[in-house]
């Protein structure tokens, strides 16, 4: 989990994304992560796939666990005094969208998104043309 974390949080730093969208998407990816080995009794793998544009970032974190019949039950708010639960309302919090995908046979997909915050010129960058390109 912290090795994706921390792939996730270099990869938008050299790409320029302000800090507090890097901290949202990276905490966003580590209670999926979390949520992901904590309920994937079936095994602890999951994986981890990040895409970005130079106005979305959309991470997927799918495991193989035992899934869940109905994910809207997880978007329902938890009860102020649980002291577990949260996973899902903090990412909804960190993030724009997010939706709960079925796996078959087994298993889940949680997949969010969040538009990107650029540090002052570094969008600008992105959008240079390459020496020799067209």
């Amino acid at each position: 989990m912290a090795t994706a974390r921390r792939a996730l949080d270099s990869a938008l730093q050299a790409l320029g994304v302000a800090a507090d969208c890097r901290a949202d998407l990276t905490l966003a990816l580590s209670e999926a992560c979390a949520n992901a080995i904590e309920h994937a009794r079936l095994g602890a793998d999951y994986c981890v796939t990040v895409t970005a544009d130079p106005e979305l970032c959309v991470v997927e974190v799918a495991d193989c666990g035992i899934g869940i019949a109905d994910g809207h039950m997880l978007l329902q708010p938890v009860a102020p005094a649980a002291t577990r639960g949260r996973g899902i309302m903090l990412i909804r919090a960190c993030t724009d969208s997010l939706h709960l995908t079925a796996v078959e046979p087994h298993g889940l997909t949680v997949r969010f998104s969040k538009r990107l915050v650029w540090e002052p010129g570094a969008r600008d960058l992105l959008l240079l043309p390459v020496a020799g390109g067209t």
